[in-house]
């Protein structure tokens, strides 16, 4: 916790930092989400759904920028254009699959090492 504020996250949110950079830092924020399913004359059920979502921290800057639910390469162009050469290049020469865990700290502790 301590990171700025965004959207209903303030400094108690707690995150699970996945990637702790100098220049960045990669983090993921996830709670379990309850929906109640009324059934016309039955009981009341509660279904539970994992949400989860991730934030780039610039500690320069004291900002987080929202990554969403899933990441993708465009949207890492698109949130990092100073690093989109290096996202490119990293990418095709490694062949990533952003929706693992593993490949995105992979990724980010390349972008830290040609900071």
């Amino acid at each position: 916790n301590g990171y700025p504020a965004i959207r209903k996250k303030d400094a108690t949110t707690f995150y699970e930092v996945l990637s702790a950079g100098k220049s960045m830092q990669l983090l993921k924020w996830k709670h379990k989400k309850v929906e109640e399913i009324n059934n016309y004359g039955g009981p009341v059920q509660s279904k539970y759904s994992l949400v989860q979502e991730f934030f780039i921290f610039d500690p320069n800057e004291n900002k987080l920028l929202e990554l969403g639910n899933s990441v993708s390469l465009k949207l890492l162009t698109k949130k990092l254009p100073e690093y989109t050469d290096k996202i490119l290049e990293y990418s095709s020469a490694h062949k990533l699959n952003l929706k693992k865990d593993e490949d995105l700290i992979r990724l980010f502790s390349f972008l830290e090492k040609t900071k």
